[in-house]
Protein backbone atom coordinates (compact mmCIF):
# COMPACT_ATOMS: atom_id res chain seq x y z
CA UNK A 1 0.00 0.00 0.00
CA UNK A 2 2.90 2.31 0.76
CA UNK A 3 4.30 1.65 -2.72
CA UNK A 4 0.90 2.50 -4.22
CA UNK A 5 0.79 5.81 -2.37
CA UNK A 6 4.31 6.61 -3.48
CA UNK A 7 3.42 5.95 -7.09
CA UNK A 8 0.31 8.13 -6.82
CA UNK A 9 2.38 10.91 -5.28
CA UNK A 10 4.83 10.70 -8.16
CA UNK A 11 1.92 10.95 -10.58
CA UNK A 12 0.65 14.07 -8.85
CA UNK A 13 4.10 15.70 -9.04
CA UNK A 14 4.39 14.78 -12.72
CA UNK A 15 0.94 16.20 -13.37
CA UNK A 16 1.74 19.52 -11.70
CA UNK A 17 5.01 19.78 -13.62
CA UNK A 18 3.35 18.86 -16.92
CA UNK A 19 0.57 21.41 -16.44
CA UNK A 20 3.11 24.15 -15.74
CA UNK A 21 5.15 23.18 -18.81
CA UNK A 22 2.08 23.01 -21.05
CA UNK A 23 0.86 26.41 -19.83
CA UNK A 24 4.28 27.93 -20.64
CA UNK A 25 4.11 26.48 -24.14
CA UNK A 26 0.56 27.75 -24.63
CA UNK A 27 1.69 31.22 -23.50
CA UNK A 28 4.61 31.18 -25.95
CA UNK A 29 2.37 30.17 -28.84
CA UNK A 30 -0.12 32.89 -27.90
CA UNK A 31 2.61 35.53 -27.79
CA UNK A 32 3.97 34.30 -31.13
CA UNK A 33 0.53 34.83 -32.66
CA UNK A 34 0.63 38.49 -31.60
CA UNK A 35 4.16 38.97 -32.93
CA UNK A 36 3.36 37.27 -36.26
CA UNK A 37 0.19 39.39 -36.59
CA UNK A 38 2.23 42.56 -35.97
CA UNK A 39 4.91 41.51 -38.49
CA UNK A 40 2.29 40.79 -41.15
CA UNK A 41 0.54 44.11 -40.45
CA UNK A 42 3.88 45.90 -40.86
CA UNK A 43 4.62 44.04 -44.11
CA UNK A 44 1.29 45.16 -45.61
CA UNK A 45 2.58 48.76 -45.55
CA UNK A 46 6.32 48.20 -46.00
CA UNK A 47 6.07 45.93 -49.06
CA UNK A 48 4.91 48.66 -51.48
CA UNK A 49 6.87 51.59 -50.01
CA UNK A 50 9.44 51.56 -52.84
CA UNK A 51 6.76 51.57 -55.52
CA UNK A 52 4.92 54.39 -53.74
CA UNK A 53 8.10 56.47 -53.48
CA UNK A 54 8.78 56.10 -57.20
CA UNK A 55 5.27 57.12 -58.21
CA UNK A 56 5.20 60.04 -55.77
CA UNK A 57 8.50 61.21 -57.24
CA UNK A 58 6.92 61.31 -60.69
CA UNK A 59 3.86 63.27 -59.55
CA UNK A 60 5.19 65.44 -56.72
CA UNK A 61 8.94 65.58 -57.41
CA UNK A 62 9.16 68.62 -59.68
CA UNK A 63 10.69 71.91 -58.53
CA UNK A 64 7.26 73.54 -58.54
CA UNK A 65 4.55 71.13 -57.45
CA UNK A 66 1.47 71.14 -59.68
CA UNK A 67 -1.45 72.02 -57.38
CA UNK A 68 -3.98 70.41 -59.73
CA UNK A 69 -2.13 67.09 -59.55
CA UNK A 70 -2.03 67.30 -55.78
CA UNK A 71 -5.77 68.02 -55.59
CA UNK A 72 -6.48 65.16 -58.01
CA UNK A 73 -4.44 62.78 -55.87
CA UNK A 74 -6.43 63.79 -52.79
CA UNK A 75 -9.71 63.21 -54.60
CA UNK A 76 -8.75 59.85 -56.12
CA UNK A 77 -7.46 58.45 -52.85
CA UNK A 78 -10.36 59.86 -50.82
CA UNK A 79 -7.87 61.66 -48.58
CA UNK A 80 -8.82 64.33 -46.07
CA UNK A 81 -5.72 66.34 -46.98
CA UNK A 82 -2.15 66.06 -48.29
CA UNK A 83 0.94 68.14 -47.42
CA UNK A 84 4.32 67.95 -49.22
CA UNK A 85 7.39 68.85 -47.11
CA UNK A 86 10.88 69.77 -48.24
CA UNK A 87 14.12 68.23 -46.87
CA UNK A 88 14.00 70.45 -43.78
CA UNK A 89 10.33 69.88 -43.06
CA UNK A 90 9.10 73.13 -44.59
CA UNK A 91 5.73 72.76 -46.39
CA UNK A 92 6.12 73.11 -50.17
CA UNK A 93 2.46 72.52 -51.09
CA UNK A 94 -0.77 71.40 -49.47
CA UNK A 95 -4.28 70.55 -50.63
CA UNK A 96 -7.07 73.09 -50.43
CA UNK A 97 -8.92 71.17 -47.73
CA UNK A 98 -6.00 71.04 -45.28
CA UNK A 99 -7.18 72.34 -41.87
CA UNK A 100 -5.05 75.29 -40.65
CA UNK A 101 -4.38 73.59 -37.31
CA UNK A 102 -3.08 70.49 -39.12
CA UNK A 103 -0.79 72.57 -41.34
CA UNK A 104 0.51 74.40 -38.26
CA UNK A 105 1.12 71.12 -36.41
CA UNK A 106 2.96 69.58 -39.37
CA UNK A 107 4.99 72.77 -39.89
CA UNK A 108 6.15 72.66 -36.27
CA UNK A 109 7.21 69.07 -36.82
CA UNK A 110 5.54 65.85 -35.66
CA UNK A 111 7.24 62.72 -34.40
CA UNK A 112 6.25 60.87 -37.60
CA UNK A 113 7.60 63.53 -39.99
CA UNK A 114 10.86 63.82 -38.01
CA UNK A 115 11.42 60.06 -38.26
CA UNK A 116 10.83 60.01 -42.02
CA UNK A 117 12.96 63.11 -42.61
CA UNK A 118 15.80 61.39 -40.71
CA UNK A 119 15.72 58.31 -42.91
CA UNK A 120 12.65 56.13 -42.23
CA UNK A 121 10.81 54.99 -45.38
CA UNK A 122 7.39 55.72 -43.94
CA UNK A 123 5.54 56.21 -40.65
CA UNK A 124 1.94 55.79 -39.46
CA UNK A 125 0.26 57.85 -36.75
CA UNK A 126 -2.60 57.07 -34.42
CA UNK A 127 -6.20 58.23 -34.67
CA UNK A 128 -6.54 62.02 -34.31
CA UNK A 129 -9.23 62.61 -31.65
CA UNK A 130 -10.50 65.87 -33.18
CA UNK A 131 -11.12 64.53 -36.69
CA UNK A 132 -10.98 60.70 -36.45
CA UNK A 133 -8.25 60.68 -39.09
CA UNK A 134 -4.82 59.08 -39.32
CA UNK A 135 -1.70 60.16 -41.18
CA UNK A 136 0.49 58.16 -43.53
CA UNK A 137 3.90 59.87 -43.84
CA UNK A 138 6.11 58.63 -46.70
CA UNK A 139 9.49 59.68 -48.09
CA UNK A 140 10.36 60.09 -51.76
CA UNK A 141 13.09 61.70 -53.85
CA UNK A 142 12.54 64.93 -55.76
CA UNK A 143 13.84 65.15 -59.28
CA UNK A 144 16.83 67.16 -58.06
CA UNK A 145 17.77 64.28 -55.72
CA UNK A 146 16.63 65.91 -52.46
CA UNK A 147 14.48 64.06 -49.93
CA UNK A 148 10.83 65.04 -49.66
CA UNK A 149 8.00 63.85 -47.45
CA UNK A 150 4.27 63.62 -48.19
CA UNK A 151 1.83 63.68 -45.26
CA UNK A 152 -1.51 62.10 -46.21
CA UNK A 153 -4.46 62.37 -43.84
CA UNK A 154 -7.20 59.80 -44.32
CA UNK A 155 -10.29 58.65 -42.48
CA UNK A 156 -9.64 55.94 -39.92
CA UNK A 157 -12.58 54.04 -41.39
CA UNK A 158 -10.63 53.49 -44.65
CA UNK A 159 -8.04 51.24 -43.04
CA UNK A 160 -10.09 50.07 -40.04
CA UNK A 161 -12.47 47.88 -42.05
CA UNK A 162 -9.62 46.17 -43.90
CA UNK A 163 -7.53 45.53 -40.78
CA UNK A 164 -10.58 44.13 -39.00
CA UNK A 165 -11.31 41.68 -41.83
CA UNK A 166 -7.60 40.83 -42.14
CA UNK A 167 -7.24 40.00 -38.44
CA UNK A 168 -10.44 37.95 -38.49
CA UNK A 169 -9.07 35.70 -41.24
CA UNK A 170 -5.51 35.46 -39.98
CA UNK A 171 -4.64 31.80 -39.25
CA UNK A 172 -4.45 30.76 -35.55
CA UNK A 173 -6.30 33.80 -34.16
CA UNK A 174 -9.81 32.41 -34.49
CA UNK A 175 -10.54 32.14 -30.74
CA UNK A 176 -8.83 35.38 -29.66
CA UNK A 177 -10.18 38.92 -29.62
CA UNK A 178 -7.78 40.90 -31.81
CA UNK A 179 -7.17 44.65 -31.89
CA UNK A 180 -4.77 47.06 -33.58
CA UNK A 181 -4.45 50.04 -31.21
CA UNK A 182 -2.64 53.38 -31.44
CA UNK A 183 -0.50 55.00 -28.73
CA UNK A 184 -3.59 56.33 -26.92
CA UNK A 185 -5.34 52.98 -26.89
CA UNK A 186 -7.78 53.96 -29.64
CA UNK A 187 -8.89 51.21 -32.03
CA UNK A 188 -7.29 51.36 -35.48
CA UNK A 189 -8.90 48.11 -36.65
CA UNK A 190 -10.57 45.09 -35.06
CA UNK A 191 -12.92 42.23 -36.04
CA UNK A 192 -14.63 42.57 -32.62
CA UNK A 193 -18.25 43.68 -33.10
CA UNK A 194 -18.88 47.32 -32.19
CA UNK A 195 -15.18 48.30 -32.11
CA UNK A 196 -15.18 50.95 -34.83
CA UNK A 197 -11.95 52.85 -35.69
CA UNK A 198 -11.26 55.62 -33.19
CA UNK A 199 -13.32 54.02 -30.42
CA UNK A 200 -12.02 52.99 -26.99
CA UNK A 201 -11.58 49.26 -26.31
CA UNK A 202 -14.75 48.02 -24.65
CA UNK A 203 -12.99 45.72 -22.20
CA UNK A 204 -12.31 47.76 -19.03
CA UNK A 205 -10.07 45.09 -17.55
CA UNK A 206 -7.96 44.94 -20.72
CA UNK A 207 -7.71 48.75 -20.90
CA UNK A 208 -6.43 48.87 -17.32
CA UNK A 209 -3.97 46.01 -17.95
CA UNK A 210 -2.55 47.73 -21.06
CA UNK A 211 -1.61 50.80 -19.01
CA UNK A 212 1.30 48.80 -17.61
CA UNK A 213 4.61 48.42 -19.40
CA UNK A 214 4.44 44.66 -19.92
CA UNK A 215 3.89 42.95 -23.26
CA UNK A 216 1.75 40.18 -21.73
CA UNK A 217 -0.35 39.50 -18.67
CA UNK A 218 -3.83 38.71 -17.40
CA UNK A 219 -6.93 40.50 -16.12
CA UNK A 220 -10.41 39.71 -14.80
CA UNK A 221 -13.51 40.24 -16.94
CA UNK A 222 -17.01 38.80 -16.58
CA UNK A 223 -15.97 36.78 -13.55
CA UNK A 224 -13.27 34.83 -15.44
CA UNK A 225 -9.55 35.19 -16.01
CA UNK A 226 -8.42 36.61 -19.37
CA UNK A 227 -4.93 36.50 -20.92
CA UNK A 228 -3.49 39.13 -23.28
CA UNK A 229 -0.37 39.53 -25.44
CA UNK A 230 1.01 42.70 -27.11
CA UNK A 231 3.33 43.19 -30.09
CA UNK A 232 4.36 46.54 -31.60
CA UNK A 233 4.06 47.35 -35.32
CA UNK A 234 7.31 48.84 -36.56
CA UNK A 235 7.42 52.35 -38.08
CA UNK A 236 4.11 53.27 -36.44
CA UNK A 237 2.58 54.05 -33.06
CA UNK A 238 0.43 50.94 -33.39
CA UNK A 239 0.44 47.69 -31.46
CA UNK A 240 -1.39 44.41 -31.99
CA UNK A 241 -3.24 43.16 -28.90
CA UNK A 242 -4.69 39.65 -28.57
CA UNK A 243 -6.97 38.74 -25.64
CA UNK A 244 -8.38 35.30 -24.90
CA UNK A 245 -10.15 33.55 -22.07
CA UNK A 246 -7.62 31.65 -19.96
CA UNK A 247 -9.82 28.56 -19.82
CA UNK A 248 -9.86 28.42 -23.64
CA UNK A 249 -6.14 29.10 -24.04
CA UNK A 250 -5.19 26.37 -21.55
CA UNK A 251 -8.05 24.00 -22.35
CA UNK A 252 -5.81 21.37 -23.93
CA UNK A 253 -3.08 21.26 -21.27
CA UNK A 254 -2.50 17.85 -19.72
CA UNK A 255 -6.11 16.64 -20.02
CA UNK A 256 -4.87 13.08 -20.62
CA UNK A 257 -2.81 13.10 -17.40
CA UNK A 258 -5.76 14.36 -15.34
CA UNK A 259 -7.89 11.52 -16.64
CA UNK A 260 -5.18 9.02 -15.80
CA UNK A 261 -4.86 10.37 -12.26
CA UNK A 262 -8.61 10.15 -11.68
CA UNK A 263 -8.66 6.63 -13.09
CA UNK A 264 -5.80 5.60 -10.81
CA UNK A 265 -7.58 6.98 -7.73
CA UNK A 266 -10.83 5.21 -8.72
CA UNK A 267 -9.28 1.75 -8.93
CA UNK A 268 -6.74 2.22 -6.10
CA UNK A 269 -8.87 0.23 -3.66
CA UNK A 270 -9.39 -2.69 -6.05
CA UNK A 271 -5.91 -3.96 -6.59
CA UNK A 272 -2.55 -2.26 -6.00
CA UNK A 273 -0.80 -4.55 -8.44
CA UNK A 274 -3.23 -3.86 -11.29
CA UNK A 275 -2.92 -0.13 -10.66
CA UNK A 276 0.88 -0.27 -10.58
CA UNK A 277 1.07 -2.19 -13.87
CA UNK A 278 -1.35 0.20 -15.53
CA UNK A 279 0.61 3.19 -14.28
CA UNK A 280 3.90 1.78 -15.54
CA UNK A 281 2.37 1.10 -18.97
CA UNK A 282 0.94 4.56 -19.08
CA UNK A 283 4.31 6.11 -18.24
CA UNK A 284 5.73 4.79 -21.52
CA UNK A 285 2.77 6.17 -23.44
CA UNK A 286 3.21 9.55 -21.75
CA UNK A 287 6.89 9.66 -22.63
CA UNK A 288 6.08 9.07 -26.28
CA UNK A 289 3.31 11.66 -26.19
CA UNK A 290 5.64 14.24 -24.62
CA UNK A 291 8.29 13.54 -27.22
CA UNK A 292 5.83 14.03 -30.09
CA UNK A 293 4.50 17.17 -28.42
CA UNK A 294 8.00 18.57 -27.99
CA UNK A 295 8.84 17.93 -31.67
CA UNK A 296 5.60 19.57 -32.78
CA UNK A 297 6.27 22.62 -30.59
CA UNK A 298 9.81 22.99 -31.93
CA UNK A 299 8.53 22.83 -35.51
CA UNK A 300 5.79 25.35 -34.73
CA UNK A 301 8.21 27.77 -33.06
CA UNK A 302 10.65 27.43 -35.97
CA UNK A 303 7.86 28.12 -38.47
CA UNK A 304 6.77 31.21 -36.52
CA UNK A 305 10.35 32.55 -36.37
CA UNK A 306 10.87 32.02 -40.09
CA UNK A 307 7.54 33.68 -40.85
CA UNK A 308 8.45 36.78 -38.80
CA UNK A 309 11.91 37.03 -40.35
CA UNK A 310 10.68 36.65 -43.93
CA UNK A 311 7.91 39.24 -43.52
CA UNK A 312 10.29 41.73 -41.82
CA UNK A 313 12.58 41.56 -44.87
CA UNK A 314 9.87 42.12 -47.48
CA UNK A 315 10.52 45.12 -49.74
CA UNK A 316 8.04 44.66 -52.55
CA UNK A 317 4.45 43.51 -52.65
CA UNK A 318 5.13 41.06 -55.47
CA UNK A 319 7.53 39.04 -53.31
CA UNK A 320 5.03 39.03 -50.42
CA UNK A 321 2.19 37.72 -52.57
CA UNK A 322 4.16 35.29 -54.73
CA UNK A 323 6.31 33.67 -52.05
CA UNK A 324 6.49 34.73 -48.42
CA UNK A 325 2.75 35.10 -47.76
CA UNK A 326 1.85 32.05 -49.86
CA UNK A 327 4.42 29.83 -48.14
CA UNK A 328 2.87 29.87 -44.64
CA UNK A 329 -0.55 29.23 -46.19
CA UNK A 330 0.80 26.15 -47.91
CA UNK A 331 2.29 25.06 -44.59
CA UNK A 332 -1.07 25.52 -42.86
CA UNK A 333 -2.71 23.37 -45.54
CA UNK A 334 0.09 20.79 -45.49
CA UNK A 335 0.28 20.55 -41.69
CA UNK A 336 -3.51 20.33 -41.55
CA UNK A 337 -3.44 17.40 -43.99
CA UNK A 338 -0.61 15.73 -42.05
CA UNK A 339 -2.36 16.16 -38.71
CA UNK A 340 -5.53 14.50 -40.00
CA UNK A 341 -3.65 11.76 -41.85
CA UNK A 342 -1.12 10.89 -39.14
CA UNK A 343 -3.24 11.43 -36.04
CA UNK A 344 -6.73 10.89 -37.48
CA UNK A 345 -7.68 8.21 -34.98
CA UNK A 346 -6.65 10.38 -32.04
CA UNK A 347 -8.30 13.63 -33.19
CA UNK A 348 -11.92 14.24 -32.06
CA UNK A 349 -14.55 14.93 -34.71
CA UNK A 350 -14.82 18.54 -33.58
CA UNK A 351 -11.08 19.05 -34.09
CA UNK A 352 -11.30 17.48 -37.56
CA UNK A 353 -14.00 20.00 -38.42
CA UNK A 354 -11.67 22.81 -37.22
CA UNK A 355 -8.91 21.45 -39.46
CA UNK A 356 -11.20 21.43 -42.49
CA UNK A 357 -12.31 24.99 -41.76
CA UNK A 358 -8.68 26.04 -41.36
CA UNK A 359 -7.78 24.61 -44.78
CA UNK A 360 -10.75 26.28 -46.44
CA UNK A 361 -9.80 29.63 -44.88
CA UNK A 362 -6.21 29.18 -46.09
CA UNK A 363 -7.47 28.46 -49.63
CA UNK A 364 -9.60 31.62 -49.57
CA UNK A 365 -6.68 33.72 -48.35
CA UNK A 366 -4.42 32.23 -51.06
CA UNK A 367 -6.96 33.18 -53.73
CA UNK A 368 -7.22 36.68 -52.26
CA UNK A 369 -3.42 37.12 -52.35
CA UNK A 370 -3.27 35.96 -55.98
CA UNK A 371 -6.02 38.44 -56.94
CA UNK A 372 -4.22 41.24 -55.08
CA UNK A 373 -1.00 40.30 -56.89
CA UNK A 374 -2.74 40.60 -60.25
CA UNK A 375 -4.21 43.93 -59.12
CA UNK A 376 -0.81 45.34 -58.11
CA UNK A 377 0.95 44.08 -61.26
CA UNK A 378 -1.22 46.15 -63.59
CA UNK A 379 1.41 48.90 -63.39
CA UNK A 380 4.51 47.10 -62.11
CA UNK A 381 4.45 44.27 -64.71
CA UNK A 382 2.98 46.18 -67.64
CA UNK A 383 4.19 45.28 -71.13
CA UNK A 384 4.94 47.75 -73.96
CA UNK A 385 1.82 48.56 -76.01
CA UNK A 386 1.34 47.15 -79.51
CA UNK A 387 -1.49 46.80 -81.98
CA UNK A 388 -4.14 44.38 -80.72
CA UNK A 389 -7.41 43.17 -82.22
CA UNK A 390 -10.02 43.06 -79.45
CA UNK A 391 -12.25 40.74 -81.50
CA UNK A 392 -9.46 38.14 -81.72
CA UNK A 393 -8.78 38.42 -77.98
CA UNK A 394 -12.52 38.10 -77.23
CA UNK A 395 -12.69 34.87 -79.25
CA UNK A 396 -9.66 33.45 -77.43
CA UNK A 397 -11.17 34.35 -74.04
CA UNK A 398 -14.48 32.74 -75.06
CA UNK A 399 -12.61 29.55 -75.93
CA UNK A 400 -10.90 29.59 -72.52
CA UNK A 401 -14.31 29.91 -70.84
CA UNK A 402 -15.74 26.90 -72.65
CA UNK A 403 -16.22 24.95 -69.39
CA UNK A 404 -18.23 27.80 -67.82
CA UNK A 405 -20.26 28.20 -71.02
CA UNK A 406 -21.07 24.49 -71.02
CA UNK A 407 -22.00 24.55 -67.33
CA UNK A 408 -24.35 27.55 -67.68
CA UNK A 409 -25.55 26.75 -71.26
CA UNK A 410 -24.59 30.33 -72.08
CA UNK A 411 -23.24 31.98 -75.20
CA UNK A 412 -21.03 34.94 -76.11
CA UNK A 413 -21.88 37.09 -79.15
CA UNK A 414 -18.90 39.04 -80.53
CA UNK A 415 -19.69 41.98 -82.80
CA UNK A 416 -17.44 44.55 -84.45
CA UNK A 417 -14.70 45.38 -81.95
CA UNK A 418 -11.92 47.94 -82.59
CA UNK A 419 -8.18 47.59 -83.05
CA UNK A 420 -5.93 49.80 -80.91
CA UNK A 421 -2.55 50.08 -79.21
CA UNK A 422 -2.56 48.39 -75.80
CA UNK A 423 -0.93 45.79 -73.55
CA UNK A 424 -2.26 42.50 -75.02
CA UNK A 425 -2.12 40.57 -71.75
CA UNK A 426 -4.02 43.26 -69.85
CA UNK A 427 -6.67 43.51 -72.57
CA UNK A 428 -7.11 39.76 -72.20
CA UNK A 429 -7.51 40.15 -68.42
CA UNK A 430 -10.05 42.94 -68.98
CA UNK A 431 -12.24 40.94 -71.37
CA UNK A 432 -11.94 37.72 -69.38
CA UNK A 433 -13.16 39.43 -66.20
CA UNK A 434 -16.06 41.19 -67.94
CA UNK A 435 -17.21 38.14 -69.93
CA UNK A 436 -16.71 35.85 -66.93
CA UNK A 437 -18.83 38.17 -64.74
CA UNK A 438 -21.59 38.19 -67.33
CA UNK A 439 -21.68 34.38 -67.34
CA UNK A 440 -21.38 34.01 -63.57
CA UNK A 441 -24.03 36.53 -62.48
CA UNK A 442 -26.88 35.06 -64.53
CA UNK A 443 -30.46 34.67 -63.45
CA UNK A 444 -31.35 31.23 -62.05
CA UNK A 445 -32.75 28.89 -64.69
CA UNK A 446 -31.93 31.23 -67.61
CA UNK A 447 -28.85 30.66 -69.81
CA UNK A 448 -26.64 33.78 -69.82
CA UNK A 449 -25.98 35.78 -72.98
CA UNK A 450 -22.98 38.14 -73.16
CA UNK A 451 -22.70 40.56 -76.09
CA UNK A 452 -19.60 42.55 -77.13
CA UNK A 453 -19.86 45.30 -79.76
CA UNK A 454 -18.29 48.60 -80.73
CA UNK A 455 -20.01 51.89 -79.84
CA UNK A 456 -19.28 55.50 -80.93
CA UNK A 457 -16.56 57.25 -78.91
CA UNK A 458 -17.25 60.67 -77.41
CA UNK A 459 -13.86 62.15 -78.44
CA UNK A 460 -11.54 61.99 -81.45
CA UNK A 461 -8.59 59.67 -81.01
CA UNK A 462 -10.57 57.27 -78.85
CA UNK A 463 -12.49 54.05 -79.49
CA UNK A 464 -15.26 52.55 -77.39
CA UNK A 465 -16.99 49.20 -77.01
CA UNK A 466 -19.56 47.69 -74.68
CA UNK A 467 -19.93 44.37 -72.85
CA UNK A 468 -23.55 43.65 -71.90
CA UNK A 469 -25.22 40.65 -70.29
CA UNK A 470 -28.71 39.35 -69.51
CA UNK A 471 -27.96 38.61 -65.87
CA UNK A 472 -29.16 39.75 -62.47
CA UNK A 473 -27.99 43.36 -62.92
CA UNK A 474 -27.61 45.75 -59.98
CA UNK A 475 -29.14 48.86 -58.45
CA UNK A 476 -27.97 52.08 -60.20
CA UNK A 477 -26.70 53.46 -56.86
CA UNK A 478 -23.96 50.80 -56.93
CA UNK A 479 -22.61 51.85 -60.36
CA UNK A 480 -19.43 53.30 -58.78
CA UNK A 481 -19.11 51.07 -55.71
CA UNK A 482 -18.78 47.86 -57.75
CA UNK A 483 -15.36 49.07 -58.97
CA UNK A 484 -13.93 49.33 -55.45
CA UNK A 485 -11.50 46.74 -54.14
CA UNK A 486 -13.25 44.04 -52.04
CA UNK A 487 -16.70 45.46 -52.86
CA UNK A 488 -19.27 42.66 -53.06
CA UNK A 489 -23.03 43.01 -53.60
CA UNK A 490 -23.77 39.33 -52.92
CA UNK A 491 -22.68 36.84 -50.24
CA UNK A 492 -19.70 34.60 -51.02
CA UNK A 493 -21.81 31.44 -50.71
CA UNK A 494 -24.17 32.71 -53.45
CA UNK A 495 -21.61 34.00 -55.97
CA UNK A 496 -17.95 33.10 -55.51
CA UNK A 497 -15.18 35.67 -55.84
CA UNK A 498 -12.95 38.08 -53.91
CA UNK A 499 -14.44 41.42 -55.04
CA UNK A 500 -11.31 42.44 -56.97
CA UNK A 501 -12.28 41.60 -60.58
CA UNK A 502 -14.02 44.87 -61.51
CA UNK A 503 -11.44 46.91 -59.57
CA UNK A 504 -8.78 45.20 -61.72
CA UNK A 505 -10.78 46.11 -64.87
CA UNK A 506 -10.90 49.80 -63.90
CA UNK A 507 -7.19 49.84 -63.06
CA UNK A 508 -6.30 48.30 -66.45
CA UNK A 509 -8.51 50.77 -68.33
CA UNK A 510 -7.16 53.79 -66.43
CA UNK A 511 -3.58 52.59 -66.87
CA UNK A 512 -4.28 52.82 -70.63
CA UNK A 513 -5.72 56.34 -70.26
CA UNK A 514 -9.39 55.34 -70.64
CA UNK A 515 -12.63 55.05 -68.69
CA UNK A 516 -15.09 52.28 -67.81
CA UNK A 517 -18.72 53.01 -66.96
CA UNK A 518 -21.29 50.54 -65.61
CA UNK A 519 -25.07 50.69 -66.10
CA UNK A 520 -27.60 48.22 -64.81
CA UNK A 521 -30.98 47.49 -63.32
CA UNK A 522 -32.05 44.60 -61.08
CA UNK A 523 -32.99 41.49 -63.14
CA UNK A 524 -32.41 43.46 -66.36
CA UNK A 525 -28.71 42.79 -66.92
CA UNK A 526 -25.67 45.09 -66.89
CA UNK A 527 -23.70 46.98 -69.53
CA UNK A 528 -20.06 48.06 -69.21
CA UNK A 529 -18.87 50.72 -71.68
CA UNK A 530 -15.09 51.01 -72.11
CA UNK A 531 -13.41 53.99 -73.82
CA UNK A 532 -9.70 53.74 -74.73
CA UNK A 533 -7.25 55.85 -76.77
CA UNK A 534 -6.28 54.53 -80.19
CA UNK A 535 -2.57 55.21 -79.59
CA UNK A 536 -0.61 54.79 -76.38
CA UNK A 537 2.18 57.30 -75.70
CA UNK A 538 5.11 56.37 -73.48
CA UNK A 539 3.17 57.56 -70.42
CA UNK A 540 -0.62 56.99 -70.71
CA UNK A 541 -2.49 60.32 -70.91
CA UNK A 542 -5.78 61.12 -69.11
CA UNK A 543 -8.88 59.50 -70.54
CA UNK A 544 -12.10 61.36 -71.42
CA UNK A 545 -13.10 62.00 -67.81
CA UNK A 546 -10.49 60.44 -65.56
CA UNK A 547 -6.71 60.77 -65.04
CA UNK A 548 -4.37 58.01 -66.06
CA UNK A 549 -1.99 58.38 -63.13
CA UNK A 550 -1.88 55.51 -60.69
CA UNK A 551 -0.69 56.86 -57.35
CA UNK A 552 -0.70 54.58 -54.29
CA UNK A 553 -2.83 55.61 -51.36
CA UNK A 554 -2.67 54.54 -47.72
CA UNK A 555 -5.64 52.29 -48.31
CA UNK A 556 -4.07 50.68 -51.36
CA UNK A 557 -0.89 50.08 -49.36
CA UNK A 558 -3.07 48.44 -46.67
CA UNK A 559 -4.78 46.16 -49.18
CA UNK A 560 -1.42 45.14 -50.51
Amino acid sequence: MGLLLAVLALFVVALVHARASDRDQADRRFHDKARVSAALTESLFASTAAQGAQQNSQRLGSAHINQAKLERQVGEARLAYAIVLGPKGVPLAWSAGTPPEVLQRVTQGTAATRKVLKGETYALTGVQSDSNTMEYVAAFKARDGSRRVVVQGFSAALIGAFLGSYLAHLPDTGNARAYVLDERGRVVGSPVKGQSPGSVVREPGLVAALRGSGMAGSFQAGGSKQVFAVATVAQSTWRVVLAEQASVLYSGTSSGLEWLILLALGVAGIAALVLLRRALGTADDLAGAYERLAISNVELERSNIELKRSNAELEQFASVASHDLQEPLRKVQTFGDQLERRFGDQIPDEAKDYLRRMRRAANRMSTLIEDLLRFSRVTTHARPPRQVDLATIAREVTADLEALLTETHGRVEIGSLPRLEADPLQMRQLLQNLIGNGLKFHRPGEPPVVKLDGVPAAEDGYVAFSVSDSGIGFEPVYAERIFRVFERLHPRDVYAGTGIGLALCRKIVERHGGTIVAEGRPDAGATFTITLPLVQPEAPPPGPNRPADDTPTPLEHAHA
